[in-house]
């Protein structure tokens, strides 16, 4: 499943807001498969400090990966 960066930083908001149970399942989703050439270098970043919160190091590692000088 594809999330568009805008509506998985808003997902993100409402659900860190009113469902926290579900911030891990939002960020597994959008962590899964490449997807990183359509986010920011902020939204990789908070992704894996969401992982890190979470003590997935391995997680939050291969994100910070992902970052390449075109994301920012």
């Amino acid at each position: 499943m594809y999330l568009d960066a805008k509506l998985y930083g808003e997902g993100l908001r409402v659900a860190s807001k009113h469902a926290p149970h579900m911030v891990h399942q939002i960020n597994e989703k959008y962590s899964r498969g490449g997807v990183s050439q359509g986010q920011s270098g902020d939204e990789i970043i908070r992704s894996a400090k969401m992982w890190v919160d979470s003590r997935d190091f391995q997680k939050a590692i291969d994100r910070y990966l992902e970052i390449t000088d075109q994301h920012f």
